[in-house]
């Protein structure tokens, strides 16, 4: 299939909302600018928001299954208090400030303002995914593999729902933007290649895996689980436990529709590349443009076989 979109219209999809609200509002679009700015507050919240669903899933697990002694033994080593970081909760409050200072004139003070609702979210955000390896890598060594893969796949849907259902009724386009508003939330910069099978992106670095990788979350001191190679981890051994969310997104799409949404799984040419070791570089996050060219490799690795047909979503050209 040949390219649907330009190298223009790609570099666009990639531009971060944050520059988008603050190129609209230097040339005078404010009203564009505040559409995106509630955009970006929404994003925000509903990320929060699901870093929480994502922690209570798991501190539950512990607690209900394996008692209370349990969950007070991993909890010492979370190191903050929800008191801690609930001011770094974007609010309606500062959803109203954005929307003042936008219908203002004073550029420095927008540009100040969002720079500082970005350091609190990320903030916020990196707090929460190295809490959420501590205890995922806990039900892992304690309750075991399966108890780790169930508790995360009660937690996907939370949001990849929403990325399937978007792909399922709307353009590839829109599957596209759906990804790349979802890697936003991680805060780091994008990159983006469409070939004649797919369309790719990258954070660059990862803001999720790698950035929990070079932090030395999976070092000493912390040492933070790694896991056994199986399907689950896309049969790649000394798997970071944080990034057992990826498979489980592909799993929950097979599993619904037949074929995964988005390609994450390294493919061979990748993991065979010299010096590859995952999640010490970017991961690819690609959509294909015929779900029936998805490599059969990504299917065997999750544990499944390649269907011998599946049908495109009806607005996809």
């Amino acid at each position: 299939m040949s390219r649907l979109f330009t190298d223009e219209e790609l570099q666009e999809m990639i531009v971060p909302t944050s520059t988008r609200i603050r190129n609209l509002f230097q040339s005078g679009d404010k009203e564009e600018a505040k559409k995106l700015w509630n955009k970006l507050v929404d994003d925000y919240m509903y990320a929060f928001d699901l870093r929480v669903d994502w922690d209570r899933a798991f501190t539950d697990y512990i607690y209900n299954n394996l008692g209370g002694d349990a969950l007070y033994e991993v909890w010492r080593y979370r190191g903050w208090t929800e008191d801690d970081i609930a001011p770094m909760k974007i609010t309606e409050e500062r959803r109203e400030k954005g929307l003042k200072l936008l219908d203002g004139d004073d550029y420095e003070a927008l540009d100040q303002f969002m720079d500082r609702e970005y350091f609190l979210f990320r903030h916020s955000h990196d707090k929460r995914i190295e809490w959420e390896t501590r205890i995922m890598g806990y039900v892992y060594e304690h309750a075991g593999p399966k108890a780790l893969w169930e508790t995360m796949s009660s937690v996907t849907p939370h949001y990849w729902q929403h990325m399937i259902d978007v792909t399922v009724n709307g353009t590839f386009k829109d599957a596209v933007l759906e990804q790349i508003g979802g890697l936003e939330t991680h805060g780091e910069p994008l990159e983006i290649m469409e070939d004649d099978e797919k369309v790719v992106v990258w954070m660059r670095p990862c803001g999720s895996g790698q950035f929990l990788v070079e932090q030395g979350v999976y070092e000493a001191p912390s040492n933070c689980v790694r896991c056994k190679a199986c399907p689950e981890t896309w049969n790649i051994d000394n798997f970071p436990v944080y990034c057992v969310h990826a498979p489980q997104q592909e799993i929950l799409s097979i599993k619904q529709i037949g074929w995964p949404v988005m390609v994450n799984n390294p493919l061979p040419e990748e993991r065979n590349a010299p010096g590859y070791e995952f999640a010490r570089q970017s991961c690819g996050f690609a959509v294909y443009k015929d779900p029936n060219d998805i490599p059969a490799f990504v299917y065997e690795t999750l544990g499944f076989k390649k269907p011998d047909h599946v049908e495109k979503p009806a607005k996809w050209k």
